[in-house]
């Protein structure tokens, strides 16, 4: 495993750098405690990050197809893992899980969540989901999930680019990329 580029904080340091109301709480520890060396930044993207998890308009499995899609064309063992554990914890099945990385084409998938699986790839080949994905999803979501949907797979591209980067290290007890679920 590589040496992270950027290391977290101490727990002192890191508690002398978060604000009570912006505590990293219980998933993403190594991630919170990177980013917060830039305590501004960390400030403006947390309240963006609660959004998307905690007041998203789409469903858990919804969402976690496209976030553990993204991490898996990414290759980011970090967001990978940390989203195994979300989408166990809401109830996916390791089959499923297993099935995101055969992308769009699995047989396991409805029409909409094959075209939710798509939109991550789709977006990376070309900064535009294609029409017959966007058709799709048009006729299943409202515009106000088609606009998060779109936000929601750039938003994991871009913290994926940052844990990759700067080398966050997954914490104890959470799954890498060869992983379906928690280690046993």
């Amino acid at each position: 495993m590589l040496e992270p580029r950027i290391g977290p904080l101490s727990p002192a340091e890191l508690e002398r750098s978060l604000q009570p109301s912006a505590a990293p709480g219980g998933n993403g520890g190594n991630l919170f405690a990177t980013v917060v060396r830039n305590a501004s930044l960390y400030d403006a993207w947390r309240p963006f990050v609660r959004r998307l998890n905690a007041a998203s308009t789409l469903t858990l499995r919804q969402r976690e197809l496209v976030v553990l899609r993204t991490a898996w064309i990414c290759r980011s063992e970090y967001v990978w893992g940390q989203h195994v554990l979300v989408a166990t914890t809401g109830g996916m099945a390791a089959e499923d899980i297993e099935a995101v990385r055969d992308g769009a084409g699995s047989e396991r998938w409805s029409p909409l969540e094959a075209a939710l699986v798509a939109v991550p790839d789709e977006l990376r080949a070309d900064a535009r989901v294609s029409d017959p994905t966007w058709r799709t999803l048009a006729a299943e979501l409202t515009e106000e999930q088609l606009l998060e949907l779109l936000y929601l797979a750039g938003h994991y591209a871009m913290v994926s680019g940052v844990v990759n980067s700067a080398g966050v290290r997954r914490e104890p007890g959470v799954p890498g990329l060869d992983e379906t679920g928690p280690p046993k």
